[in-house]
């Protein structure tokens, strides 16, 4: 008898235990209320951000479900479509695009997806179309697609403008590949013809913007010689076996006709220059394995200099060449400048360890940079450190020959350069300041 109460009291255990298991079931449920729809679970109306078969919902402080809406709530936006789920990832409403975090909280302000950039508006995160926008001290513009433009020239109500890799305006003197523009320095806008930039003249082709380089144009009737920087140049210009005098006081044209300079006359003619002797018995040898530089003056070695010939996949080429100019600063990959630089090919060159900068600021020569001379390191180019550099600037006359092999003699042996302190930027140690072309900062 005992037995048969105890398996009654055990089923009615189990009954009332499936009995409540069932209602809590039947207590998660959808409602509508006074013509709201609102939401229990066991019992509890559903109020603020909630999960519901994997889908976000918000409600409303009386547990009201919000629809249609965009919604800020605990200081962050939520846009409710109609059926009342949020926006996750990518969505649209009313013909806005919107991109909300797994949480539903819509993303505001700039931001990267993807490698890309958007602007998601921080009133109520709908994102930038066609749009200016000014980001702290950054300027950005994003296309039909909300993507911001990036490292490339675009068009853009018909005028012209440059973005780099993180989207943001570039402005000033800006090096696009193997060319040199200028855009405004306050709008951005890719500028054309001749200007003035900074302390410089420059002549932009009005089709496409790029300065010209190592040429000579014809304005106003006068004649300007434009450098490898795409600067006007002023003073005197060496061109092979021609010497021109480019006058300061007329901004950089060319003199023609008779002219006294530093008391001295030239006479210059109708075609603006006067005979240039180029012959020279210094010969300039490079050893691109050893990486060393060896100068002969009548066939006799009077200085070894180490250098720094191309690096693997860069390589320096070997050959027979002549030194065509002299520049007191060039314009090198980058971008980056190079004090007593001098052309034996139209893209190599004999200059100091480059400087990352586009202003001639002799501070910023990285010590990772000069720390390989003696070893090969360039683009392609043989670099010195400065006082090496300006050797050959002042001492190899344009038309010297210039050997580059790799089983170069080497009969002064391979002097050992002087050192930066380890990932230091500063001066090259070898530096004396004495720049005839000046700097863009104060020497210290």
């Amino acid at each position: 008898m005992i037995i048969k109460k105890k398996h009654f009291l055990m089923s009615v255990l189990l009954f009332l235990c499936l009995f409540f298991s069932l209602s809590g079931l039947v207590s998660a449920e959808w409602r509508t209320e006074d013509g709201a729809t609102t939401y229990y679970s066991n019992g509890q109306k559903a109020v603020g951000l909630k999960t519901i078969s994997k889908k976000k919902y918000l409600f409303d402080a009386n547990g009201r479900l919000i629809t249609n809406q965009i919604t800020k709530y605990n200081g962050k936006l939520y846009v409710s479509r109609a059926d009342g789920t949020l926006i996750t990832g990518w969505g649209k409403y009313k013909g806005k695009t919107y991109y909300a975090a797994s949480s539903g909280v819509l993303k505001t302000g700039l931001c990267k997806r993807n490698s890309n950039y958007y602007y998601f508006d921080p009133a109520n995160g709908a994102m930038a179309k066609k749009a200016w926008i000014s980001v702290g001290k950054k300027t950005y513009y994003f296309s039909s697609n909300g993507k911001a433009v990036r490292n490339k020239v675009t068009t853009i109500n018909k005028n012209k403008y440059y973005f780099n890799s993180k989207g943001e305006l570039q402005k000033g003197l800006q090096r696009i590949g193997k060319y040199y523009y200028v855009f405004g320095a306050t709008t951005g806008k890719m500028l054309s013809g001749s200007i003035k930039y900074g302390k410089f003249y420059y002549y932009l082709n009005p089709k496409t913007g790029r300065a010209i380089t190592n040429t000579w144009k014809k304005i106003k009737g006068a004649r300007y010689y434009y450098n490898s920087m795409g600067r006007r140049q002023t003073g005197w210009l060496v061109l092979g076996s021609k010497k021109y005098y480019l006058d300061p006081a007329r901004r950089g044209a060319m003199a023609t006709g008779t002219k006294k300079i530093n008391g001295k006359t030239y006479t210059f003619g109708k075609n603006g220059y006067v005979t240039y002797n180029s012959s020279s018995n210094i010969v300039i040898q490079v050893n691109r394995k050893k990486c060393v530089v060896t100068i002969y003056d009548n066939g006799v070695p009077v200085k070894a200099m180490a250098c720094s010939v191309g690096r693997s996949g860069h390589e320096t080429p070997v050959g027979v060449f002549t030194i065509k100019d002299h520049l007191a600063w060039a314009m090198l990959d980058g971008p980056s400048l190079g004090q007593y630089s001098s052309h034996f090919l139209p893209e190599y060159l004999f200059h100091s360890v480059p400087m990352h900068t586009l202003s001639r600021n002799p501070y910023k020569v990285e010590a990772n940079d000069y720390n390989n001379l003696g070893k090969p390191a360039s683009a392609g180019c043989v670099r010195l450190c400065i006082a090496d550099a300006k050797w050959i600037y002042y001492n190899v006359p344009v038309g010297s020959t210039v050997v580059i092999s790799d089983n170069a003699p080497t009969p002064l042996g391979k002097p050992t350069p002087v050192r930066m302190p380890k990932r230091s930027v500063g001066a090259d140690p070898t530096d004396d300041f004495k720049n005839p072309a000046g700097y863009d900062v104060t020497i210290k």
